[in-house]
């Protein structure tokens, strides 16, 4: 992968989904569940994965629905952008956040 575009997702993904906007403190997170294979090719999607991963748990459901319609941020689309550049780390993202994030909102009424 480019050191530009990981620079990117690393800025974009800490500052608008962990909300710290400190990179340096999402890069020093240890994956919780990542495969060694992965842990290898996307450290840093791991780490940033964990902390979207714990900061929806920890967020209530008033919280979540209110963030819900909020519009995307400059740093959130460069993220994405930065995300469907590289379809495995794209791949290795979702995989790592879709489960928990997706049983929260259920968990909240959020989704039928």
């Amino acid at each position: 992968m480019r050191p530009v575009m990981l620079a990117t997702l690393v800025g974009a993904l800490a500052a608008t989904c962990v909300g710290s906007g400190n990179a340096q403190e999402a890069q020093q997170v240890a994956p919780a569940v990542a495969t060694p294979a992965a842990t290898q090719q996307y450290p840093v999607v791991d780490a940033v994965a964990d902390k979207v991963v714990q900061k929806f748990q920890s967020a209530s459901c008033e919280q979540i629905a209110a963030q819900r319609g909020a519009p995307t941020t400059e740093q959130e689309s460069r993220a994405v952008q930065a995300l469907r550049a590289d379809s495995g780390m794209q791949q290795e993202f979702i995989n790592r956040v879709a489960a928990p994030i997706a049983n929260k909102l259920f968990e909240c009424n959020l989704i039928p």
